[in-house]
Parts: structure tokens; C-alpha cells; sequence
């Protein structure tokens, strides 16, 4: 499964952070996959500075947001991102910009910076679902009983947010990184229910696309 998903997964998270990429994709499918080149290596690349999971094939892990960063922020490399967005919440303290702010930390792999990022948007929003599921990717990366909390976590968070596709698509990413095939093919088709035509509607799809036929 892993070997399998590694460039969806890549691609994934490069259309969702692109402004311009994620715009053109309104109307056409996302290029999931081996052979996506439409996405240049830069973008594909931006972030992923963490030492490799366990299986190889897949990216190193950090939560996929409905949309980018505003101001082509999501377009930098992750730490450039977090000058900007640090300066942006000068001005706009709310509880979005402090989850991207710990989404970009994660991808540098500082852990305790992201961690303090999602509290503090959860001090702003109360039960804010990106902020609550960027804690549970936190302390899967932590190792440890992290790696059997966290996916239990996402459990309840997909029971307490039925209608929420952010939760469910990422449910279904770290359930992929767990090992988990079940839980991936539930938390995508949810996805896929909740809003087909939205980006991570039409990534999830394909990635189911490319798991049911793998016959996995």
C-alpha cells in the first residue's frame, strides 16, 4: 500500500498547499500518481524535511489543510512560511492561521512549535478539527504509545465531525502511514460522500481509484 500511494500522497499535499495549482484544478481532475509531472519538483518537495517514516515509499507526514495559506504563502518552503505566517498573525490572530502555522512547524519536524501553534488555535476556536488533528499527527511522530494514540484519536474526532472532510481525508493519510488499509478505504470513501467535487474529494477518489485497482 505504501509503495502504491507515495505520489499520490506527494501530489496531494503539493495541490492543496498551491494556490494557483488548486485553482486550476477547479476544473480539472488532480494528477494523483506516478507521472504527475504537471507538478514541479519544488513544490512536491517543499517541506518535507523530517526523517523518513518507516515505509519509505511515502512522504514524510504532516496534515492536509481544505485550502492554502493565503498570499501564496503555501507556495514557500516551510520555513519561509512560518516568517510570514508568524508575521501575518500580527494582524490576524485567528484560530486558521495558527493551524497553519503549526501544519508548516510539523513539516520541519518541530514538534513542540506545533504542538504550542494548534493549542493556541484551539484556545481562539474551541474543538477546531484541523487544530485537533495536527495534535494527534504531533504525537504520532513523537513514536511511542503516540503511534496507537493517535490513530484512535482520529477515530473520535471522525465520530465527534461526521461532516468534516478535512478530518476524514486525514484520518484516512494516517491511517496509510499506520498500516491501517481499512481504516484508509472508510476515512477516503467518507471523504469522497462528504464533497466529491471539492480538491480532497477528487484526491481521495483517485486514490481509492489507485487502491482498488492494486486489488489492495
Amino acid at each position: 500500500m505504501a509503495a502504491l500511494l507515495g505520489a499520490g500522497v506527494w501530489s496531494a499535499a503539493a495541490a492543496l498547499d498551491t494556490e494557483p495549482t488548486q485553482e486550476a484544478r477547479r476544473q480539472d481532475p488532480l494528477p494523483v500518481g506516478v507521472g504527475a509531472s504537471s507538478v514541479p519538483d519544488p513544490v512536491l518537495t517543499q517541506g518535507m524535511t523530517q526523517t523518513a517514516s518507516p515505509e519509505q515509499s511515502l512522504p514524510p507526514l504532516t496534515i492536509i489543510l481544505d485550502r492554502p495559506a493565503p498570499d501564496g504563502i503555501g507556495d514557500l518552503e516551510p520555513a519561509q512560511q512560518i516568517v510570514r505566517l508568524r508575521d501575518l498573525i500580527e494582524s490576524d490572530d485567528s484560530a486558521r492561521r495558527h493551524v497553519e502555522l503549526g501544519r508548516a512547524q510539523l513539516a520541519m519536524a518541530d514538534l513542540a512549535s506545533a504542538e504550542t501553534s494548534f493549542r493556541a488555535a484551539l484556545r481562539r476556536a474551541p474543538g477546531d478539527p484541523a487544530a485537533a488533528t495536527g495534535l494527534a499527527f504531533a504525537d504520532y511522530l513523537r513514536g511511542g504509545p503516540g503511534r496507537e494514540r493517535a490513530p484512535r484519536t482520529m477515530a473520535r474526532l471522525a465520530a465527534r465531525h461526521p461532516t468534516s472532510q478535512l478530518v476524514a481525508f486525514n484520518q484516512g493519510l494516517l491511517a496509510a502511514y499506520a498500516g491501517d488499509p481499512a481504516t484508509v478505504t472508510r476515512a477516503w470513501r467518507r471523504t469522497v460522500r462528504l464533497n466529491p467535487r471539492s480538491p480532497l474529494g477528487r484526491v481521495a477518489a483517485d486514490l481509492l481509484t489507485r487502491l482498488a485497482g492494486s486489488g489492495g
